[in-house]
């Protein structure tokens, strides 16, 4: 038989929050590690702390980043693809 599809409010907003937000949650929470400990390895004051979480969010969602007039379009895929691999986890 098939299963009815659910209608009960509360858990399909939920089910909704978890697929739209989980995937960006957990990227942010792992920029955020990977952005403070590099910043705690090179002895840093934390001064450039967002700039660099903010710079990695772009890099992982492949915006492109212009600098100096340059554009730089085409950057390493491996956060990407683990970005994506990580939603289609979560929405399968």
């Amino acid at each position: 038989m098939q299963d009815k599809p659910r209608t009960d409010g509360p858990h399909q907003a939920r089910d909704l929050v978890r697929v739209a937000f989980g995937p960006s949650g957990v990227a942010l929470v792992i920029i955020a590690a990977v952005t403070l400990m590099q910043l705690v390895i090179a002895n840093s004051d934390m001064t450039g702390t967002l700039g660099a979480i903010a710079s990695m969010w772009l890099a992982v969602h492949q915006v492109p980043i212009s600098i100096a007039g340059h554009q730089l379009a085409v950057l390493p895929l491996a956060p990407v693809l683990l970005m994506v691999w990580g939603t289609a986890r979560t929405t399968a």
